[in-house]
Order: C-alpha cells, then structure tokens, then sequence
C-alpha cells in the first residue's frame, strides 16, 4: 500500500505503508515524529525512528533511490521540495533545530550502513574461505581413495571477492565521533549556519552511497555464492553429500565429509540471514530436498543414492530454486533432523 502524502503537514502512517518508493519522483522530503520506517533496497535495510528524515540522502537525485516502509503506525511531517539540496535553507527558516535532526539522523544511518558493509564483507571472505577449502579437501579425499566427486565449473572459477580500494572509512568514523557530541552543542553548531549545514549534509549522502554502491556488489557476490552453494542444480551441498554417500558405499570413512557438510549447511543457513536483514534479499530453499538427502546420509539403507545411482540426476533437477528481494522479514521454515553427535540439524 502507498501513502497519499500531504506536503506541509502531519500525516498519518499506517504499518506497512510505503511512504517513498525507490524510483518514485523526489517532490518532498519527509521527517518522523514517531514511529520506526525501514529503508530498504538491494544491498540495503536499515530501520530509523523519530528525528530521522526520509528522501534526503537522494536530494539533487532527481527521485528515491530506496523505498521507505512503516514498521510501525507512524507520525510524519512531509516538508515540499524541489528536489535540489539548497530545499534545506527554506526547512532552515522554519526551525533551525531541525538541521541538526537531520545531521545526527544521517550519523546514525551511516553508522548502521558501515555495519552492514563489514557484516556482508565478512560474510564474502567466509563463504570464500569455506567453499574453497571443502570443494578442493573433497578433491584430494577422491584422488586418494579412487572414488569420484563431482566436478563444478563454477567453483572452479570462484574468486574472492574484489574489496573497492576507494573506500576509505575515516570519514565514517568521523561522523560517528559527532553523533556522541552533546545535542544542544550540534544544535548550536549545524543551526548556526545553511552552508555549514549543507556542507555537511551532502558529504554524509554520498558516504551514504558509496557504501550502499559497495553493499551492492557484495550483494550481487553472496547471492552468486548462494547459487553455488545450493541455489544451482549443481551445487556444493548436493556434490558433498553425494560424496558421502558414494564413500559409504565404497566402504570409505565418510565422518569428515560429514563434518564439512554440516559447515556447508550452517553456511547456507548463515547467508540466507545475513542477505535478508542487511541486503533485502530472500533466498527461497528447497529445504524439504535438502532435509531428505541428509536424512538419507544418516540411514545410508533408505538412502536414494549419489551421482551413479539412477534418480540422483533427477533430484538435482528438481531442485526448484531461485533468489528475489524481499519485501519483508518473514524467512523460510526450519526442518531439523539429529545429526551425528545427537545434535539437530537444522534445515
């Protein structure tokens, strides 16, 4: 549901409302009175609460570049703009105080944006680290045991993920310092002048987008990651736990297989979170597949087989799976089956 705003005056949200949508022209920027309002888009989900302002990270933009949603009923002032950055002389003129709301808003977002960023950066190097070590360890455990694993060209190519060298967070933590500042003294110091707010303003947005232009790629890689580790018909889970099973048969101790399955499984469990909160983006699992195959490692003589077994190819292909951006938090179901130790697996 939109919002039908009206400019120079309080409107009333109700939860789940979209107040801006990304793409929508920019003709007014709004302030919260109360309530929480998520700011949300690819690579992007943050929540801000009372003070904050919305729209203005995309003054001078021409239109919203995120969509901004009421997680709660909300109050807010919508203030008319034309959509240039100069708009904030004329907000200025009604109330000095609000330019130093609007400043410590864009300190507090931009703190929880560089939060993001290094949790999605960790996420990267993690998902490398792993995917890397299991695929090649799995390798070597074929080569010296003369059974096969399955060959995956796109983990073959898998690369690390290339860290922007331009990104500098020294200014980051600059404002980080300022938001700890005494509120009467920013008051003082951001109401005291247009030109210093502005100044200020405008290097805060595009630290703002630069981060966000930087969550997007890694987006762009976790989600590719998600692909090979279980999105593909092809992928890491099915090529470890077809493994296992082909070293059971063979007679073969499949316990530390096993073990690297489980870490391939709190992996996918672990980006399918971090990508929902920090990126708005769901990954929709087969999760009723993936519980079947690990329940048939653990009771090898119900189990429908690896790669030489007739119907293996056949799961694989039915493996339905695909990536959207997500409109909310709601995440998937959870299956649980005991794994070796006693402890549940969860799905």
């Amino acid at each position: 549901m939109k919002a039908e705003l009206k400019k120079g005056s309080i409107n009333h949200i109700i939860q789940d409302t979209d107040i801006y949508e990304a793409g929508e022209f920019l003709d007014s920027i709004a302030m919260v009175v109360k309530g929480r309002i998520r700011v949300h888009g690819y690579g992007l989900n943050l929540v801000v609460g009372s003070g904050c302002f919305l729209g203005i990270r995309d003054l001078n933009r021409g239109a919203h570049g995120v969509t901004y949603t009421a997680l709660t009923n909300a109050v807010i002032y919508v203030f008319p703009s034309s959509g240039a950055m100069s708009d904030l002389r004329g907000i200025m003129k009604i109330n000095k105080d609000y330019v130093a709301l609007m400043v410590v808003g864009l300190h507090r977002s931009l703190a929880e944006q560089e939060r993001a960023y290094e949790e999605l950066q960790e996420a990267a190097e993690g998902s490398y680290e792993m995917t890397f070590r299991i695929y090649h360890k799995c390798r070597q455990i074929a080569q010296e045991t003369g059974t096969v694993f399955e060959e995956l060209a796109a983990v073959e190519k898998l690369h690390p993920f290339d860290e922007p060298q331009m990104l500098s967070l020294d200014k980051v933590h600059y404002y980080q310092a300022c938001a700890k500042v005494p509120m009467d003294v920013q008051k003082a110091f951001y109401g005291s002048s247009a030109e210093i707010c502005i100044y200020h303003v405008r290097e805060q947005v595009g630290l703002l987008h630069q981060l966000h232009d930087y969550s997007k790629s890694l987006t762009e890689y976790l989600s590719q990651m998600m692909h090979y580790l279980i999105l593909d018909g092809r992928n890491l889970y099915l090529a470890v736990s077809g493994f296992a099973q082909t070293l059971q048969r063979a007679g073969q101790d499949a316990s530390g297989v096993m073990t690297d399955l489980d870490e391939v499984i709190d992996r996918i469990n672990s980006l399918e979170s971090v990508l929902q909160k920090r990126a708005d983006v769901e990954c929709v699992i087969d999760r009723g597949t993936m519980e079947e195959t690990y329940y048939n490692l653990l009771n090898p003589s119900h189990g429908t087989g690896g790669p030489d077994v007739p119907g293996y190819a056949g799961a694989c292909g039915g493996l339905r799976r695909r990536c959207v951006g997500a409109c909310g938090f709601a995440g998937n179901d959870s299956f649980f089956w005991g794994d070796r130790t006693g402890t549940r697996r969860a799905f």
